[in-house]
């Protein structure tokens, strides 16, 4: 059975009701999920399940992920709330997670390695007039020295070794949150700026996290 045929605010309240049952409750973050429209970063074939805490097919073979993973890893982020906070978007996709850190009041530098989700993640982000984010379709894995140091910076695909050089662009007292890949399954997980793991949390699904860009995408 396909999502809810009832009004987008009454499926958002619902999709905010689950996700605070489950423990996200960072004011200025559910403030963002109510106020970003995630239909808008969705393919039209599954507007009517943005609203479902599943995980969507997007563009080009990637995902959307699940809202309540997301949700998680931004929480466990502990965005500052002062001006001037600079995060690294590792693997930005449509523009959703970036749109998300805009309304949280960061300067979001985004990365993608597909040129077709480069162009639908500006699309998306320029139709709702999210403030403060720069996108570029470079490898990910490689940052963006150009614009370090980060105070935070998120991985949105799972990987095995985070790479040293996205550490060295962490702030001294930065974090980076990942989906990772360990012998006990996926794990959500928060390290600092030395590598020192200071928080997980088990995962069920993510995509893999590729490196280099993409030439025919």
């Amino acid at each position: 059975m396909r999502g809810d045929t009832t009004d987008p605010a009454d499926q958002i309240i619902r999709l905010l009701m689950k996700l605070r049952s489950g423990g996200i409750t960072d004011a200025r973050l559910l403030k963002a999920l109510e106020r970003v429209t995630r239909a808008a970063f969705t393919p039209p074939a599954y507007k009517d399940l943005a609203y479902e805490d599943c995980v969507l097919p997007a563009e080009s073979g990637q995902i959307l992920e699940k809202p309540s993973m997301l949700a998680l890893m931004l929480q466990a982020m502990a965005l500052p709330a002062k001006p001037d906070v600079r995060v690294l978007n590792v693997g930005a996709g449509s523009g959703y997670s970036s749109a998300l850190l805009s309304v949280m009041g960061a300067h979001v530098f985004a990365v993608e390695r597909l040129h077709s989700l480069v162009k639908s993640a500006e699309q998306n982000l320029s139709e709702g007039r999210y403030e403060n984010i720069r996108i570029n379709c470079s490898n990910g894995l490689e940052g963006w020295t150009e614009h370090a140091p980060y105070k935070n910076i998120l991985l949105q695909g799972l990987i095995k070794n985070i790479p040293q050089t996205l550490f060295d662009q962490l702030t001294p007292d930065g974090t980076l949150i990942a989906p990772q890949k360990k012998k006990s399954g996926i794990k959500l997980v928060k390290y600092d700026a030395k590598g020192e793991k200071i928080w997980s949390q088990p995962a069920l699904f993510y995509a893999q996290l590729k490196t280099g860009v993409s030439k025919a995408l």
